[in-house]
C-alpha cells in the first residue's frame, strides 16, 4: 500500500523501486510519512484560516477544502520537481549531445581531446552550482515558505487564543465606536439646515415681540405657525435618523459579533515567542522532505 502511494504521489517507477536498496526505501517511507503529516496540517490550517476570515463554518469548510487542494498541489509539484530542475535536465541533454557527437566523429589525437573534456567538466560543476542557487529551485522554496507562513498562523493563534480573543473584542468595540462617531457627525451635518431655519423663526418671533406684536396679530400667528411646523419637522427627521442609526448599529453589532480583525491579529500573534516556535516547527516539517529529496 505504501509503495503504491509512493508511485502515485511521487511518480516513482516500479522498476526503479525494485533496484534501490532497503536503506533508500526507508528514506522514501519517511518521506511519505512527512507528506501525510503535512497534508493533515494543510487541511487543518486552511479550514481554520477560512473560518477566521469568513466567520462561518459553511464557507470555511468549502473555501478551506479548495485552499487545501491548491496548497497540496503546489507542495506535491515541489516534491516532483525539486529532484531534477530544468537546469539539470538541460545539463543532461547537453552531456548526451556531447557524447553522441564524440561517438560519431572520427578519432582524433588523444591530447587534442583532453582540453575539451576538462572544459566540459568545469562547465558541469559551474552548472551544478548555478542550479543550486538558481531561480527555479528557490522559487519553489518561496512558494512552500509562503504556504508554511499561511498554514502555521491558526496554530499560533490558538496558543494565545484567550488573550487574542479579548483584544479582538476590544478592536471590534473600537471600530463600532468609530463608526458610531462618524454616523453621529453625519446626522448632525444633515440636521444643521433645519436647526438654522428653526433658530431663524425663533429670532423673528422674538423680534416681533420686541416690536410690540401680540399673539393675536396675524403676522405673529403666521411666524408662530411656521415655527411650530419647523419644530415638528426637525423632531421627525431626528427620530428618522436616530431610528436608522439604531437599526444599522444593531445590524453591525450582529455582523461583527464573530468577526476577526486579521491584520491586527496577525501583528499581535507574530509578536509572541510561541509563534516563532510554531513557524520554525512547520518549516522543519515542510522543508525536510524537500531537502531529503534533493539528496535521494
Amino acid at each position: 500500500m505504501r509503495e503504491r502511494l509512493l508511485f502515485i504521489l511521487f511518480g516513482l517507477e516500479p522498476s526503479h523501486w525494485d533496484s534501490i536498496s532497503d536503506a533508500e526505501r526507508r528514506w522514501f517511507h519517511l518521506l511519505l510519512f512527512f507528506f501525510a503529516i503535512d497534508s493533515v496540517l494543510l487541511l487543518l490550517g486552511s479550514v481554520t484560516n477560512m473560518s477566521l476570515v469568513s466567520s462561518g463554518w459553511a464557507w470555511a469548510l468549502g473555501g478551506g477544502l479548495l485552499l487545501t487542494y491548491v496548497f497540496w498541489s503546489i507542495l506535491r509539484f515541489s516534491y516532483l520537481t525539486i529532484r531534477l530542475s530544468p537546469a539539470e535536465i538541460n545539463q543532461k541533454l547537453q552531456q548526451q549531445a556531447i557524447a553522441s557527437d564524440s561517438g560519431t566523429l572520427n578519432g582524433s589525437a588523444h591530447q587534442s581531446n583532453q582540453l575539451p573534456g576538462i572544459i566540459n567538466k568545469i562547465r558541469s560543476q559551474i552548472s551544478k552550482i548555478q542550479d543550486y542557487f538558481g531561480f527555479g529551485r528557490w522559487l519553489l522554496f518561496l512558494f512552500v515558505g509562503l504556504i508554511v507562513l499561511t498554514v502555521s498562523f491558526p496554530f499560533s493563534y490558538y496558543l494565545v487564543y484567550d488573550e487574542a480573543n479579548t483584544l479582538n473584542k476590544a478592536w471590534r468595540q473600537q471600530h463600532l465606536s468609530e463608526w458610531a462617531k462618524t454616523e453621529q457627525a453625519y446626522i448632525t451635518r444633515s440636521l444643521k439646515p433645519e436647526i438654522l431655519l428653526l433658530q431663524e423663526y425663533k429670532t423673528k418671533l422674538d423680534s416681533l415681540q420686541s416690536a410690540g406684536f401680540t399673539p393675536g396679530d396675524v403676522y405673529f400667528q403666521q411666524i408662530a405657525r411656521q415655527l411650530a411646523e419647523q419644530e415638528a419637522r426637525l423632531r421627525n427627521k431626528e427620530k428618522k435618523y436616530n431610528d436608522e442609526f439604531k437599526q444599522h448599529k444593531n445590524m453591525l453589532t450582529q455582523r461583527w459579533e464573530h468577526r476577526h480583525f486579521m491584520l491586527h491579529l496577525i501583528e499581535f500573534v507574530l509578536q509572541k515567542p510561541t509563534s516563532m516556535f510554531i513557524i520554525l516547527l512547520f518549516f522543519v516539517l515542510f522543508f525536510f522532505p524537500l531537502v531529503l529529496l534533493m539528496y535521494l
